[in-house]
């Protein structure tokens, strides 16, 4: 390595040298003539010898050094900016979101494809960890991902500096802004006004104890950081603290912890890493772990000091903390010349830099409860063993009333003071454990909904199944301990709706379970409207395509037959015997032998469709062979050994690829060569000799599963044939099936991955893991198209079009901005930038356009709840209102002195409220076309208004940020505004009048308590402006679509999210649903509006049942919550 002159090289250099690492001629030199550098190689090489007592298995880690360190990779959909930080672990870039132009950060792997399995298990981890965590002061995870052999995942950006960064904290104020209040969280703690001392740290105070929240909130997720440290928590630049970097977090369940972190391996940070991870014990590191690192990072924020030297000597490092007590905070800050650190202060860094852990605070959330106390004047947990403190305390607190007394009147008040604050302890513990353990089961189980979820969206179908089934069937109420019980069905509201999205994005309608073991293996005929499976060898089945078993047949194969292959429509099987193949026919008896085969390999035999006719290969020949009666029809060969053979579907004609690839096309009748395409690939001496031919229906393709290549489709139709490679390689033991229209393959492999592939072009157009193990074989079937795969165990049924359950309707040219319902359901009213009113009919599919005023853009659709009018308001001042349920004649013109923003009807009909740029509503009496009222106050433009239930007051959402309701009798207002002044675009009443829901800018939904006018709820998880929502007429669900295309359904009674649903690529300007809830209509400005079937993966859900009882054991659980699970999916199944 290069040095210039007077520049000391960089660390990694001298750790290099210091493991005996080849020296460059350059750094030789710079180490003769400079002392510093050799002092430090020298303090290197003892610190190596001295951490070879903490070497795992005898060995430290080798020093690698990164083979590139000024990479930058392109993350799809994302513009890196620039680089924010470089760890051991990964890269930070901030970038910026294509598609929606907002800043998030990055994270990338820094080994890219060159990490290891424990990088890739820790970043993973992470992923994972990140997902599960929902608390404001931690970082959300909205993407992840690979590129390039680069995993990375997608986070919030923070617009700040770590805390290490900031100003010292005496002018925290001005730097990073006074933060709330954190005190106020705790109901239980009363704020009284703080002593200049307090005072002066208060900012600091609130603003940790905000990040002993978060980290508090991780350990109720079973969350442990490991890694807790000062340059982990960004601060931005409104004063929010957030906790970064779960790299080296840790699962409280040790065991899932141990292939990451072996005992006597140091993991963390050592100037704030706790004794037992400088002692490399990882089984006594727990929830109390963080609290020590807490502890430190908040010694270092008071004094500008770590508790312990760590920079000279790590032997030294390694005693003091393990052996030697921290100085007091005070007793630094008092040395320094600052103002004085008062002794409860004190008291608690001390507790949470205990060497005992159990003298530590038991939990992050005891750390900030006694933070909060302080604040509050109160008598802190810290000190509870002293009785002196708190009479102290209870002396000051209330000193004048003391004073007034007597001495035995003082103590006695005193002994009344202490004995009432311990017994409202006691009470307030004695309630918080009992719902504490309530809450942890109820967080544990959101959390498995979680991290199903994720799993789900990052392609692991197995793991997120399990995770959503098991809480979706199951529960384990506090005091039950480890006994499972059955839940009613359809079980809990996030867990169904966590299935739904999961069928939605991998459409798997339904899973046939079979005895461990055994194995199933099914064929489907060329019109994909029969389905036939075989069970180990023993019997044919013909299943309907719901499952249920029509006809079963004996096979008689011999008993211990691994496996049987059901071939021709369920006129035919075959199964491997000791010496080739022995064939069942249906009518013909008893299975006879085949000519001993060339493979093992079902590539060897070739049925045709109606089952007269097979196709062997033997000793490198093709034998075609009739089976009723038996015998040998025709026999071809070519120059090289054949070694796969296919029949066409009726029968006349023969495809065989020879060892080098050759391709073969003969008719049988006349026993003639009609087409042949030389080898296209020159394969190895030892070449994979296996894989299967198979015809298309229309016999114009061969799919070619050659396990040589990647796979190919021949065009049969020129001569010689053309053969197009597949887009991606499958793994090996292909099995093959075309659509019945000839249109797609499917190809499953060993590792039970299905890819499938458009047939003339080859690109391959979907991909999923559909089994743990190999695919034994794959069929399609129609109405709908249907692929059935069958592994060991089970056989699947997957919908090939993952947009089943939702109809788009795309108007060209147009900008869609509203959307609504009819009263009956039975058709949709749409509208945008054109000026033009569709009327799409909901069964049939019928549009039709009709043209409004002067073709201003329509903002605002209506259809009256009483099924009598319709309307629509313009930008181009006016409402229209027709006298039918759809547009039909001329319409009524309401006019207007300024742009509409919306109307809407009043729940019986008779009234139709419109907002304008003029600031005010407008009610008119719809029989009469007069307005009836006006509303005034608004301070700013409305974007939307809405009637309660009952029809006597008004909501209005304003661009101000303000939500107004009026008393429609009176005409007074109320003014209601929210924590921000983010712009309301949409406003809602809950059917039964007791919410008002509002959305907009700042991408929350709001719920405020229609009577009391209190905000109830925000919930978070757009990241985008909200322009759309509606509640569900139950009153169960909320839907809200923002400018990012992204719907969203909330349940309302349980303030949580249900489902995402994808599709729009422009924002959603409007959401409605059906009269009867089972369907949502949404409206883009992509031109599109899209109806979703809300009940469509209820079937699902149903289909799946049965298997997953079946797995975790439901009868044994619960037989007769069993039977009522089997019985609602019976009626799901039949349209119940």
């Amino acid at each position: 390595m290069a040095t210039l002159p007077g520049h000391c090289p960089p660390p990694d250099a001298l750790e290099a040298a210091a493991v005996g690492r080849e020296t460059p001629e350059e750094l030789r030199e710079h180490l003769a003539a400079c002392m510093t550098c050799r002092t430090v190689l020298e303090r290197i090489r003892e610190d190596n010898r001295f951490l070879s007592g903490f070497a795992v298995n005898g060995a430290l880690p080798a020093v690698a050094l990164p083979r590139e360190t000024n990479y930058q990779i392109d993350v799809p959909g994302y513009e890196i900016v620039r680089e924010i930080r470089r760890g051991g672990q990964g890269v930070v870039y901030q970038a910026v979101q294509r598609s929606t132009k907002r800043d998030v950060a990055i994270k990338v792997m820094r080994q890219g494809p060159f990490a290891t399995l424990a990088d890739r298990s820790r970043f993973d981890r992470e992923v994972e960890t990140l997902s599960k965590l929902d608390h404001p002061n931690i970082v959300t995870v909205h993407d992840a991902g690979v590129v390039a052999g680069f995993h990375y995942f997608v986070m919030n950006y923070i617009d700040g500096r770590p805390l290490d960064e900031l100003p010292d904290w005496r002018s925290w104020t001005a730097a990073v802004g006074e933060p709330q209040d954190a005190s106020s969280s705790d109901d239980s703690v009363i704020a009284a006004p703080l002593p200049p001392r307090k005072a002066a740290v208060a900012p600091l105070i609130r603003l940790f104890i905000k990040v002993c929240d978060a980290v508090h909130a991780a350990h109720l997720r079973g969350v442990i950081h490991r890694d807790l440290k000062p340059s982990n928590i960004r601060v931005d630049r409104s004063g929010e603290p957030f906790v970064l970097d779960f790299g080296l977090a840790k699962s409280v369940d040790a065991v899932a912890d141990s292939a990451a972190t072996r005992t006597g391996q140091f993991v963390g940070s050592l100037p704030w890493a706790a004794p037992e991870q400088v002692e490399g014990a990882s089984s006594r590191i727990d929830l109390r772990t963080d609290v020590y690192s807490l502890g430190a990072i908040l010694y270092q924020l008071l004094t500008g000091a770590s508790p312990f030297d760590v920079g000279s000597n790590l032997r030294d490092a390694f005693d003091d903390i393990l052996n030697r007590e921290p100085r007091r905070p005070s007793a630094i800050v008092v040395a320094s010349g600052a103002p004085r650190i008062d002794d409860e202060l004190d008291t608690i860094v001390l507790k949470c830099l205990s060497k005992d852990r159990e003298r530590r605070y038991q939990s992050a959330g005891e750390l900030a409860r006694d933070l909060r106390l302080y604040l509050a004047g109160e008598p802190i947990q810290a000190k509870s063993d002293s009785a002196m403190y708190v009479l102290r305390k209870t002396l000051k607190r209330y000193r004048y009333r003391v004073f007034a007394g007597s001495a035995f009147v003082l103590l006695l008040a005193v002994f009344s003071v202490v004995m009432a604050v311990l017994y409202r302890r006691s009470t307030v513990l004695e309630q918080q454990a009992s719902s504490s353990a309530e809450s942890l089961a109820d967080l544990l189980s959101y959390s498995n909904v979680e991290q199903g979820r994720m799993s789900g969206m990052l392609g692991n179908l197995e793991q997120a199944e399990q995770l959503l089934w098991g809480e979706l069937l199951t529960r384990r109420g506090p005091g039950q301990g480890t006994r499972l019980r059955l839940n009613d069905p359809p079980g809990p509201p996030e867990a169904y709706w966590a299935l739904w999205e999961l069928y939605r994005r991998r459409p798997c309608r339904m899973t046939l379970a079979s005895p461990p073991g055994v194995v199933r293996n099914l064929t489907c005929d060329a019109t994909g409207a029969h389905l036939w499976a075989t069970v180990s060898g023993s019997s044919l089945e013909q299943l309907d395509l719901s499952g249920g078993c029509r006809e079963r047949v004996d096979l008689g194969f011999d008993p211990g037959t691994r496996m049987s292959l059901p071939r021709a429509g369920g006129r035919a099987a075959i199964a491997p015997s000791s010496d080739g193949w022995s064939i069942w026919v249906r009518g013909g008896g008893a299975p006879v032998p085949l000519p001993r085969v060339s493979n093992t390999d079902d590539s060897a035999v070739s049925f045709s469709e109606d089952g007269a006719r097979v196709a062997v290969v033997r000793d490198g020949e093709a034998i075609v062979m009739t089976l009723s009666p038996a015998g040998t029809l025709a026999q071809f060969s070519v120059g090289e050994a054949i070694c796969a053979a296919a029949l066409s579907p009726d029968g006349r004609r023969l495809a065989a690829r020879d060892r080098v690839g050759g391709l073969y096309v003969w008719e049988i009748d006349g026993q003639r060569l009609v087409r042949r395409a030389a080898p296209s690939v020159r394969p190895r001496e030892a070449a994979l000799l296996f894989g299967p031919l198979l015809f298309s229906p229309n016999g114009r393709r061969l799919a070619d599963g050659w396990a040589e290549i990647a796979g190919r489709i021949w065009n049969l139709d020129p001569d010689p044939p053309t053969a197009t490679p597949l887009a991606e390689a499958p793994g090996g033991h292909r099995t093959l099936a075309f659509s019945p229209d000839s249109r797609l393959l499917a190809v499953g492999d060993l590792v039970g991955a299905v890819r499938i592939f458009d047939a003339e072009s080859c690109a391959c157009l979907d991909r999923f893991i559909a089994h743990a193990a190999r695919i034994y074989s794959i069929g399609f079937t129609a109405n709908p198209l249907c692929l059935w795969t069958a592994g060991t165990g089970e056989m699947r049924c997957w919908e090939v079009d993952r947009s089943a359950g939702v109809r788009t309707l795309r108007l060209a040219g147009d900008r869609l901005h509203t959307v609504d319902f009819t009263a009956d359901g039975e058709a949709l009213l749409a509208a945008g930038g054109l000026g033009t009113l569709y009327t799409f009919d909901v069964t049939s599919g019928a549009l039709s356009a009709t043209p409004v005023g002067d073709s201003a853009t329509i903002c605002a659709v209506a259809a009256s709840p009483d099924g009598r009018r319709c309307a629509v308001a313009t930008y181009g001042g006016a409402a229209y209102v027709w006298d039918s349920r759809l547009p039909v004649g001329p319409p009524i013109k309401l006019p207007h002195a300024a742009p509409l923003s919306y109307l809407c009807f009043s729940p019986d009909g008779s009234r139709l409220a419109t907002a304008s740029g003029d600031r005010v509503i407008r009610i008119w009496r719809v029989d009469q076309a007069t307005p009836e009222q006006e509303l005034l106050g608004a301070s700013d433009r409305i974007p939307q208004v809405t009637f309660d239930p009952n029809g006597t007051r008004l909501a209005g959402a304003l661009r101000s940020g303000a939500l107004m309701a009026w008393d429609l009798k009176s005409g007074q207002y109320e003014t209601w505004r929210g924590p921000t002044n983010a712009p309301l675009r949409t406003a809602r009443f809950s059917p039964d009048g007791r919410w008002l829901i509002v959305a907009g800018a700042d991408r929350t939904v709001d719920v405020w308590d229609a009577h009391t006018a209190a905000r109830v709820a925000s919930l978070v998880g757009h990241n985008q402006e909200i322009y759309a929502f509606d509640v569900s007429p139950a009153g169960d669900l909320i839907a809200s679509g923002d400018t990012g295309g992204v719907i969203r359904v909330w349940h309302l009674g349980l303030r949580r999210p249900l489902a995402s649903l994808d599709g729009h690529s422009d924002p959603v300007m409007d959401l409605s649903f059906s009269p009867d809830g089972m369907s949502l209509a949404s409206a883009s400005l992509d031109g599109t509006v899209r109806l979703w079937d809300l009940a469509y993966h209820a079937t699902h859900i149903a289909g799946n049942v049965e298997s997953q009882l079946a797995r975790i054991g439901g009868d044994a659980i619960d037989s007769a919550r069993a039977a009522a699970w089997r019985d609602w999916a019976r009626g799901k199944l039949h349209g119940e």
